[in-house]
């Protein structure tokens, strides 16, 4: 079994079908595709091709699902027929935001960004907006531009 340029990779064993070292790494153990590529000593899209066939056959199947910190839910297999575990729904951008804010580096982000001169002025534009939208719904035009109210007859 060789690469298709005809050279050999050192450490790799040649002399058996990669499909068997595959299921004798596996043994009873749960184990995501890059783990078993690792310890079969192949590449990933080799071992992922070989795992997706091994899954059609029955001969392997997704014990469970595992959610990283970042990228696609990683699914984990194990060896023999069974029923494949559920896939974990899709998560918000809504709830990758909160979980990056609540880790240590989110929490420096976010100190690092609120100390700058930009922020602090977005701030207080912000608060003063605030304000005079309470103002204007308390007193109408006249509490927010004086001129505008004379503008339109609206006396004080």
């Amino acid at each position: 079994m060789n690469c298709y340029n005809g050279k050999r990779i050192d450490g790799r064993d040649y002399s058996r079908p990669a499909i068997q070292i595959i299921q004798e790494v596996m043994g009873d153990k749960v184990m995501r595709i890059k783990t078993i590529a690792r310890a079969a000593k192949r590449d990933r899209e080799t071992t992922c091709r070989i795992i997706k066939k091994m899954h059609k056959e029955g001969l392997v199947h997704i014990a469970y699902w595992r959610r990283g910190k970042v990228g696609p839910i990683i699914a984990c297999y194990k060896l023999g027929a069974g029923i494949d575990a559920k896939k974990l729904p899709a998560i918000t951008d809504a709830q990758k935001c909160a979980r990056y804010r609540s880790s240590e580096h989110g929490k420096a982000t976010i100190k690092a960004h609120q100390s700058t001169e930009r922020f602090k002025e977005r701030k207080e534009a912000l608060s003063k907006a605030a304000y005079s939208r309470k103002k204007f719904e308390r007193i109408g035009v006249r509490g927010i531009d004086p001129l505008l109210a004379a503008i339109y007859g609206i006396s004080a």
